[in-house]
């Protein structure tokens, strides 16, 4: 006889459901088939110990995902900056600004408006003057002969003025006739 299961308890003649011959009869399958008390509670111990055991293995192989995942982050992170620093360096290199000459100080400001001046304040290539507000006819003061190049830096015969989008298009004529990473 196999274990009782609830569909074939309900159909035992002459026994409604909780009654004490339902319980009675109930009892006799279960013993027909070989299941007592004792042996119940203790494969419900043994299923409840393998069910803990098995949540202990899944709660550290977690674990160790987990920990996994986070030298995974660190790495990508440790990856993501050095490939930004390498891309960084690398592009200074290619423009010849790897070690660029400081631009902030007192001589250059003052030897840009005296460039400015002496062009009477238009750009030499176009000939157009600065309108108020307009960030593209802005003058700016470029080196003839880049620094990189061997150009002198404050020497006011190698600057020349330059309205913003001249000095662009003169920068990327420069940049597109040197060689990959030359400076």
């Amino acid at each position: 006889m196999t274990v009782p299961t609830p569909e074939t308890c309900s159909s035992l003649p002459g026994a409604t459901l909780g009654s004490d011959l339902w319980i009675s009869k109930v009892a006799s399958l279960f013993r027909d088939a070989g299941v007592t008390p004792d042996r119940v509670a203790i494969e419900a111990e043994q299923g409840h110990r393998r069910a803990r055991s098995t949540a202990i293995r899944l709660e550290e192989k977690y674990r160790r995902a987990e920990k996994k995942v986070e030298e995974l982050r660190r790495a990508a992170s440790e990856a993501a900056r050095v490939e930004t620093a390498w891309y960084y360096f690398r592009n200074r290199a290619r423009r010849g600004t790897l070690f660029p000459v400081p631009r902030s100080g007192g001589n250059w400001a003052k030897i840009r408006r005296e460039v400015i001046m002496r062009d009477l304040e238009t750009c030499t290539r176009c000939g157009n003057r600065p309108i108020p507000g307009r960030i593209e006819t802005r003058l700016e003061v470029d080196h003839i002969i880049p620094v990189s190049k061997g150009g002198s830096y404050l020497d006011q015969s190698n600057l020349v003025t330059l309205c913003r989008r001249c000095h662009v298009r003169k920068t990327t004529v420069d940049n597109a006739t040197r060689p990959w990473g030359q400076p």
